[in-house]
């Protein structure tokens, strides 16, 4: 073959292939139409569904999403090009069929994305990667249900991905005047797929950038980033890490930089005064409730309180009117509170997973055990869910209580219409444990609770009765109209409240009962808050804490910040202080004694790990860093966004470090010095 024919026959084949790609542009164009058509039906769903909870701007900002809509199915339009080139020049039936399957089945995935973010308020992301398969089905058995709502949204999603793919495909043609802008259009838009899903920081507040974003292509991001951010530090790396993270944290006096986490402790009792004690060491009840949120409990709440037991409880307590917890879900409260721990890969508690070994920690049970503390676990559900019966045993905690130690008088929560039940109400643990305690020693011990009533999907017992008393606080509240629709909309929440805060005065009363009670000291928290609306991202770490009991001298409310990692190490102090308790010398604890200031401030370090276990937010004294924004916060825990590059690389440094050293103890059993007793000072 001669050069000459060689070059006619290169020319004639790329002729018909452009001639194939002109043809099938249109196809391909005709397919993105089809795709946008399908996002916007989705997303005018999910608007429409949470009509209620949603401001007119709100609803402005549904339609800015369409920009981004837009963006993702032109990039799949451009990719679905090469696809065509296999495909016949004019489509048959079935080759429109099968590209009616293939929007179908990305209209149901969008769909169930926007459903999942109708249910959480939050995007799905990788944290789709991290629950064993055993828990995504425990979680979706509780979660899904079948309502007329639901029916009517499925037949308008997938009849929108059926209908209008086969029209635009089989009877629409596109002239070429369309074409051309459509196609000018698609090539702009390729030098803006990196906006395909824009980043966080660009918007005011996290339910804007929800609001407008795809979901599909934000689950895809997520999921390439997430993937291309498992790497992990050489130990050299880690060594200058942790230099400059216990640089940072000078407050500490730290053992050196190959257990970064280890300092002496030095913790002061900083609660003690507040108590007359005997010369028996107490006894220390744990009341950590599910979903109990600032936002409806204590003083000057944000959304009224719907706990007047708890209330009236704290007014004679030692109050914390800003504690926050130090992740979104309840999978840290426990290695948080009982050990101040890190957090690892996917929560502390997760570390168990293919039953590998926890690394070495020390916890409050298993030092208080030194001294003679037994600690007992009283819970009405699952135990082995997020490894919660892992954790306990490794903590040397009793587990005294779970769904399967109740007799037959005491119901389940209601079941859903699949037949899932979380376990049991508050009431009837709280009962049940009074049966169990009977049977174990009276002094010391540790008794933790943790209740399940107020998760969803929110089912009470006797749910007329708290329904009567909800109408009765919106009317003595004077509220009408769509205010009270927001507290209607929502009864189911607010009755399993007005519920659980009931069973709480149960609990309370059952011990009052209990020759030990005088020698008891109650602390009552929130493992994390109860998402019922728009709420800042410090808001969702916003819980109630308080410390009763009979031996308070005096009630006070402490307005500085404080967490769950710094229980631990307050009450060891204490212990320590006022009944000779035999303390570790060397510590791993994240927190510090309670911030018992008398005036508000925030002086703590708080790197909180989110529900898809993406640790990107940190409070670090007064302020509070998010997904790549800077906050200062003020009084309430009111934040305000700023602009300070010096300080924004600063906090970014101090995050990175954590997330750094967290992950390396935890892989490389570093969190401690091996060896080292319980009590070892």
């Amino acid at each position: 073959m001669n050069i000459v024919t060689f070059f006619t026959k290169a020319k004639s084949v790329l002729g018909r292939l452009y001639e194939r790609v002109l043809i099938h542009s249109e196809n391909s164009l005709r397919l993105t139409l089809s795709v946008l058509s399908v996002f916007l039906v989705v997303r005018m769903v999910e608007a429409l569904s949470l009509y209620s909870q949603t401001t007119p701007m709100g609803f402005a900002h549904y339609l800015f999403g369409i920009q981004f809509d837009w963006l993702f199915a032109s990039f799949l339009g451009v990719l679905s090009i090469p696809l065509f080139l296999f495909l016949p020049n004019t489509l048959n039936r079935g080759w429109i069929a099968l590209l009616c399957g293939l929007v179908l089945l990305l209209g149901l995935i969008t769909w169930g994305l926007s459903e999942y973010f109708i249910l959480i308020r939050i995007p799905l992301d990788h944290s789709l990667l991290i629950y064993p398969i055993s828990e995504i089905f425990y979680i979706v058995k509780t979660s899904v249900g079948v309502s007329v709502d639901q029916i009517i949204k499925g037949i308008v999603v997938v009849s929108s991905s059926i209908v209008i793919p086969w029209f635009l495909l089989k009877r629409v043609r596109l002239s070429s005047v369309t074409k051309s802008v459509l196609i000018a259009l698609v090539l702009v838009t390729l030098l803006f797929v990196n906006n395909v899903t824009p980043n966080i920081a660009r918007f005011e507040s996290n339910n804007i950038f929800y609001q407008q974003i795809n979901k599909a292509s934000y689950l895809i991001k997520q999921l390439l980033v997430h993937f291309k951010s498992q790497q992990g530090y050489a130990n050299a790396d880690v060594q200058a890490v942790a230099k400059r993270f216990q640089e940072q944290n000078s407050q500490f006096s730290y053992l050196n930089p190959s257990y970064p986490f280890v300092r002496r402790n030095t913790d002061a009792d900083v609660i003690g005064d507040y108590f007359e004690f005997g010369e028996i060491k107490p006894n220390i009840v744990f009341v950590i409730v599910e979903s109990l949120s600032r936002e409806f409990s204590g003083p000057n709440p944000k959304l009224g309180s719907f706990t007047p037991f708890l209330d009236s409880l704290a007014e004679h307590s030692l109050y914390w009117s800003n504690f926050i917890s130090t992740s979104e879900r309840t999978f840290n409260v426990l290695p948080s509170s009982l050990a101040s721990l890190p957090y690892g890969k996917k929560g502390f508690m997760a570390l168990a997973e293919n039953n590998n070994p926890y690394p070495d920690f020390l916890s409050l049970t298993s030092v208080l055990k030194q001294s003679g503390y037994q600690s007992n676990f009283f819970y009405g559900g699952w135990i082995d869910f997020d490894f919660i019966s892992n954790f306990l045993r490794a903590s040397e905690v009793n587990i005294a209580l779970t769904d399967k130690k109740f007799h037959e008088r005491y119901d389940e929560i209601q079941r859903t219409e699949t037949g899932f039940t979380w376990g049991f109400p508050d009431h009837a643990v709280y009962l049940r444990a009074r049966e169990i305690i009977d049977s174990l020693p009276q002094q010391p011990r540790v008794d933790i609770y943790m209740s399940l009533s107020t998760h969803d999907p929110f089912f009470p017992p006797s749910p007329e009765r708290w329904e009567a008393l909800l109408k009765q606080i919106l009317d003595e509240r004077g509220l009408k109209g769509k205010e009270r629709d927001f507290y209607m909309e929502r009864s189911e929440h607010f009755k399993t409240v007005l519920y659980a805060d009931n069973s709480l005065k149960i609990l309370l009363d059952e011990y009052r009962r209990r020759p030990e009670f005088e020698n008891t000291i109650f602390i009552i928290y929130g493992d994390h808050y109860m998402p019922l609306g728009t709420a800042t991202p410090i808001e969702k770490y916003h819980v109630p804490f308080l410390i009763y009991s009979p031996m308070l001298t005096q009630p006070k409310v402490f307005p500085a910040v404080s967490s769950t990692a710094d229980i631990t190490p307050t009450l060891l102090a204490m212990l320590k202080q006022e009944f000779d308790v035999s303390t570790p010398g060397w510590v791993h604890w994240l927190g510090s004694s309670l911030d018992t200031t008398s005036r508000f401030q925030s002086q703590k370090f708080v790197p909180f790990m989110r529900i898809n276990r993406n640790i990107d937010e940190m409070l670090w004294g007064e302020y509070f860093y998010s997904e790549s924004r800077l906050f200062k916060v003020d009084e309430n825990l009111i934040i305000h966004q700023i602009v300070d590059n010096a300080k924004l690389g600063e906090m970014e440094e101090m995050l990175n470090a954590f997330r750094a050293l967290n992950d390396y103890t935890c892989t490389m059993n570093t969190i401690r010095v091996p060896g080292a007793g319980k009590s070892d000072n």
